[in-house]
């Protein structure tokens, strides 16, 4: 999975922002699920020039209401079905050899 520079920090963005919450409020409510960040911290990675830990991102999906796979936008059945045509052309070769 690839995200473009800022996709995550931007959809963060405008999660915090359909909540009403500006940039200190939001570090606030996440100090709830035992994150501390700043709204500087906030800032940084709504720009882009942070990744938020795993522990913070976790903590933002829960604040959001969001799975860790919808705020990556992260499609579970395209991969598997990817995955799935991978094995099977695998298997095929494989089969076409022997």
């Amino acid at each position: 999975m690839y995200l473009k520079k800022n996709t995550l920090g931007m959809k963060i963005r405008q999660l915090r922002k359909e909540l009403g919450l500006n940039q200190d409020e939001f570090a606030r409510k996440l100090s709830d699920y035992g994150i501390e960040i700043t709204h500087s911290g906030i800032s940084r990675i709504e720009s882009g020039d942070h990744f938020p830990h795993i522990e913070t991102l976790l903590a933002i999906c829960m604040l959001c209401g969001l799975t860790p796979n919808e705020m990556l936008d992260y499609d579970c059945e395209k991969i598997q079905h990817k995955q799935a045509l991978y094995n099977l052309g695998d298997h095929g070769a494989i089969s076409s050899i022997g």
